[in-house]
């Protein structure tokens, strides 16, 4: 996919996540799944902080330690909060995605921008490296910088994590439960996050769709902080908008693996609907993204087997909201509802 090419003004972040790879496998957390068998089940206690049951999970507290372990343990932090396993760290992938962040950092130099990111190295051929471009197409990308004491502090990988968390097509493969290792690497508020190396992934299919934020979760932020590419609320153009502006915070559901050769496992979303449980009131969406659903699925290709939606502002602080789907999913009827409950807090990086 196209990099966002320009220059972005202080405090902001850019990221940019390439074609999103089909993940796979593990139970999330429902409190009514119903429809295919196979997501006939009750809610996994894998996919409890405790193990006492819904309504005890807390959202990550966004990173403050700015090493590379500190990236790996917020992203571990989010994949346990959806009861998924750890990842570990790939030195090879790690070696490549260092390379990657030396050409973005040189194509910004030769006029690329502040924050210039490009999963290819052929924007400026003169930057280009030896390895670092297959890295580049099959990892997150971000790049961030704020002011801290009158000093400019570039974003350190696990602030980058928070962002692609916190976004759409970005989260997809960071969440996907067949995912074992990452390389990763960080430099001048630069982050490359590689999933997609070879054996980075295995391919799994999941007994039931992995929810976020799970049923239950506590402390979710109100808003998605924009600047993703594609842009999610961009929902006629997401793969050429100029700007990409910030909403309430994004919800899905995945049902990775689900898809084969021969079709897209959804085929139809009836309603997906997230509601105010305190005020017994809809929240207006944007829209809605469904893989291969006509009139949804504006970025096809980027998002497989999954369901978001996309608020339109903010939510409202410390109020538990309720989602429904009511989709058809591998050739059947299959509703889907779960909850969750802000904090007061919103997402800057």
């Amino acid at each position: 996919m196209d990099a966002s090419n320009d220059a972005v003004p202080m405090g902001a972040t850019v990221e940019d996540g390439g074609e999103v790879h089909r993940g796979d496998a593990a139970m999330s957390v429902a409190a009514s799944l119903d429809g295919a068998d196979a997501l006939a089940s009750e809610a996994d206690a894998s996919n409890r902080s405790d193990g006492a049951g819904p309504g005890l999970l807390v959202y990550p507290a966004f990173a403050a330690d700015a090493t590379i372990d500190g990236g790996l343990a917020q992203l571990n932090a989010y994949r346990t909060l959806a009861g998924l396993s750890a990842v570990a760290l790939d030195s090879a992938s790690s070696a490549g995605c260092a390379t990657h962040l030396q050409y973005l950092i040189c194509a910004a130099a030769a006029g690329g921008g502040n924050g210039y990111l490009e999963h290819t190295e052929t924007g400026y051929p003169a930057c280009a490296t030896d390895g670092g471009a297959q890295a580049g197409v099959e990892s997150d990308l971000a790049w961030g910088e704020s002011e801290s004491n009158r000093q400019v502090v570039g974003q350190s990988l696990g602030q980058a994590v928070d962002d692609w968390i916190n976004s759409l097509y970005h989260r997809t493969p960071l969440l996907d439960p067949g995912l074992t290792k990452v390389g990763a690497a960080s430099t001048q508020g630069y982050s490359c996050l590689d999933y997609g190396a070879t054996g980075n992934t295995a391919s799994v299919r999941v007994l039931s769709p992995v929810l976020f934020p799970p049923n239950g979760t506590t402390d979710v932020p109100e808003n998605f902080v924009g600047n993703e590419d594609p842009c999610p609320t961009a929902p006629s153009d997401p793969l050429s908008a100029a700007t990409c502006p910030d909403a309430g915070f994004i919800v899905t559901a995945n049902w990775y693996g689900w898809g084969t050769a021969a079709g897209a496992a959804i085929t139809a979303v009836s309603s997906a609907a997230l509601t105010d449980t305190e005020i017994g009131a809809a929240v207006p969406l944007l829209t809605f993204y469904a893989d291969n659903v006509s009139g949804h699925d504006p970025a096809p290709g980027y998002v497989h087997n999954e369901i978001a939606l996309v608020p339109e502002a903010s939510l409202a602080p410390n109020h538990t909201f309720s989602v429904t789907l009511d989709a058809t999913i591998s050739g059947q009827t299959t509703v889907v509802s779960w909850s969750f409950t802000t904090g007061s807090r919103v997402q800057s990086y």
